[in-house]
């Protein structure tokens, strides 16, 4: 037997290893009973040296800046030189055109050789997640300035736990873990943002909480916002330089239980319905001749542009395929003050000429700009009239949103930029109360709503309109 004997002030304690054994392990057990199987997660290629990982999309590999743009929309003015690109004083930071939640984020950074200033004023620039919570880039190189606003702190916020800065004119790496902060309906904050940073292979900050966005002078709070916001990269005035950006979004994958429905089962295997190469698996509503040219695919997003239009009248698609009990996920954006839908379960009756007469509708707009966002119910995200979302998760006007309906049975989910903001039952008392009082109860609805399979569609409303990675799952 062995015996492990210790002591404790004067006292001397033996305990045997083969009792401290059984009483950690039940034999009688079976070790199947805690093992899990499923979900099993997908295989990613890790880059070496810095390099982006297979699943990552790269925002700047050196040689073009077409991920990014000033924030009035406007091309990138700073320099681009040998797969480097440099901040040129008085010409304002630069946004990415895409927006973000959860991520995990690379960038690699240099400061001047030349030294110039000291302080804030030496090699200053910020990454700012979502444009408002910054980790800063500073010259902190034998360089004192206030802790909270050194290389790597959360600035004004959280002070890094060591300074990893190398000196001027060496690249420097950041690795930066985001999780974004959540809102209720009503704006309150439900969850605060947390950041942990990686500054040149030292863990720097270790998830943090965020207090708010970063403010200058006072205290940060929260106001509420999307999910999903560009990122931002800050011109202080001095020429620090960039390379090797790229993010990994970390969106709840299908199996997530973030995705109630989906768990019930069925067929899990994901199908394209739009991969960026062809409309081969679509056709206008209630017609079957060629889609009209409005519909155009372009690098890889499928645009539609009212003003190529051969024929009037609405030219709405809807996918070949039909499917009773699914999960969809899609990418939309929308032009300024524009309108559009999703629909599903849309089937097609003699005389109609709008898959809105038929299926239901997780409506698309601008919410700041159409005056249809007046009524709750018409906003971005809504059951088009009948259910309003519980939050506004809607990006910014032209930057995409991610989407993901579930159905089964009556049932339904409606889930934006990660966050479910709408769901109803039509076997329920509440939806028949709901449907007596909207339009759908007019001439015209007589099939709205009614079918529990039918097929995918996208709106014509006359105003452009973007989708991209259009993909569905029968459950």
């Amino acid at each position: 037997m062995n015996i492990l004997c210790f002591r404790i002030g004067g006292a001397a304690f033996c305990l045997s290893l083969v009792a401290l054994a059984c009483a950690q392990e039940d034999p009688s057990g079976n070790p199947a009973d805690t093992e899990i199987w499923e979900p099993e997660p997908v295989v990613v290629t890790a880059g070496t040296g810095g390099a982006a990982p297979s699943d990552a999309l790269v925002l700047f590999d050196g040689s073009d800046l077409g991920q990014w743009q000033h924030r009035d929309g406007s091309d990138v003015q700073w320099s681009l030189e040998d797969g480097v690109v440099t901040v040129v004083p008085g010409t304002g930071d630069i946004v990415t055109r895409d927006a973000f939640g959860d991520m995990q984020l690379h960038v690699e950074w240099r400061t001047p050789a030349v030294v110039e200033g000291e302080g804030q004023g030496r090699g200053n620039s910020g990454i700012m997640i979502q444009q408002r919570y910054e980790v800063q880039v500073l010259d902190s190189y034998e360089n004192r300035t206030y802790s909270n606003g050194q290389a790597a702190s959360i600035y004004k916020q959280h002070i890094p736990l060591v300074n990893a800065s190398r000196p001027p004119g060496e690249w420097q790496s950041y690795d930066i873990f985001f999780t974004a902060p959540r809102f209720a309906a009503d704006g309150s904050l439900t969850m605060p943002a947390y950041v942990t940073v990686v500054h040149n292979g030292l863990l720097v900050q270790n998830h943090v909480e965020i207090a708010g966005p970063v403010r200058f002078i006072g205290e940060p709070y929260y106001q509420p916002h999307a999910l999903r916001q560009p990122l931002q990269l800050q011109d202080h005035r001095n020429p620090v330089s960039f390379r090797n950006i790229w993010i990994r979004e970390m969106w709840p994958g299908p199996a997530s239980p973030h995705i109630a429905l989906s768990e019930a089962g069925g067929e899990s295997d994901w199908q394209w319905l739009f991969d960026g190469s062809s409309l081969d698996k679509w056709r206008e509503f209630n017609k079957h001749g060629p889609i009209s040219p409005a519909w155009v695919v372009e690098a890889g997003v499928l645009a539609f542009r009212p003003e190529r239009k051969t024929s009037p009248g609405p030219v709405g698609i809807i996918a070949k395929e039909q499917f009773a009990d699914f999960e969809l996920e899609l990418e939309w954006k929308i032009s300024p003050g524009g309108n559009s839908g999703i629909f599903f379960h849309v089937t097609e009756h003699e005389g109609l000429v709008r898959a809105s007469r038929a299926g239901l509708e997780m409506q698309i707009l601008d919410d700041g700009y159409n005056p249809d966002a007046a009524d709750p119910d018409k906003t971005a995200g809504a059951a088009y009239d009948l259910y309003a979302p519980a939050r506004a998760m809607t990006s910014p006007v032209g930057e995409w949103n991610l989407v993901r309906i579930v159905s089964i049975g009556g049932r339904a989910e409606y889930w934006l930029n990660g966050e479910k903001i709408v769901e109803f039952d039509r076997d329920s008392e509440d939806w028949r109360q709901r449907y007596a009082a909207s339009k759908f109860l007019s001439p015209g609805f007589e099939h709205f709503g009614i079918a529990r399979r039918g097929h995918i569609g996208l709106q014509d409303h006359d105003d452009v309109v973007f989708f991209r990675n259009i993909r569905i799952r029968r459950l």
